[in-house]
């Protein structure tokens, strides 16, 4: 693991790793579940496969996973222990005009030697101003991520919990056909076929078939 991996793993656990334990969730790495009625939550910290060096980003997600949606779509087999990127429902629950924080792991960087005798002491001068702002800038990092899980991932967690709530959140959102999906393991047969016929109809030609024997299997295509 890079040296800016463990510092990032550093600013999730000091800023998730309370919150969410009392919440009920159980961590796996930089990914926090917690089974709630029929559902399975998720919060993840995810690192940009671009970091390298001394300097790194990371961003929050959150998601809302349906074992018996999952089973109705037929997309893979059911998990319970789903990933993020699996859950029906996901959002970015970022402040405004935030998408990503900033990390940096100080005494990491290397002086670039092609940089040249005049440039070259310029960029390291840079890295030593940079490692000396380091712990400023990843305790804010820190803050920053706990009270966008306060202020947005739990509460949007809490709002689709359930999944007549994910169902709004899907015909907002989409998948259309995931929303039909939805509304068939509720019972609502009538509002399903609206939404499968809706999604059929936004249908790329080469989508188009497989959503239609994914219809008539599920009774919606005739």
């Amino acid at each position: 693991m890079s040296e800016i991996a463990r510092v990032i793993d550093r600013v999730a656990a000091d800023a998730l790793a309370d919150p969410l334990s009392a919440a009920g969730f159980r961590r796996d790495g930089r990914t926090w579940r917690r089974r709630l009625g029929d559902a399975v939550q998720v919060v993840q910290v995810q690192a940009s496969r671009y970091n390298v060096g001394a300097d790194g980003q990371f961003t929050l997600n959150a998601g809302v996973y349906f074992p018996a949606l999952a089973a109705r779509l037929g997309l893979f087999p059911s998990s319970d222990s789903p990933e993020e990127a699996d859950c029906h429902v996901r959002t970015r629950p970022m402040p405004p005009g935030r998408s990503w924080w900033k990390a940096r792991a100080a005494g990491v960087a290397t002086p670039d030697e092609k940089a040249g005798p005049v440039i070259g002491p310029v960029f390291s001068w840079l890295d030593r101003w940079a490692d000396r702002r380091a712990s400023l800038g990843n305790a804010r990092a820190t803050r920053e991520l706990g009270q966008a899980l306060g202020r947005y991932a739990l509460p949007w967690l809490e709002r689709v919990a359930s999944l007549p709530a994910a169902l709004d959140e899907l015909v907002r959102h989409g998948p259309l056909w995931w929303a039909a999906a939805a509304g068939l393991e509720l019972g609502e047969d009538a509002a399903a076929a609206q939404l499968f016929a809706r999604a059929l109809a936004a249908a790329a030609p080469a989508k188009a078939d497989a959503l239609r024997r994914w219809g008539r299997a599920n009774g919606l295509e005739s």
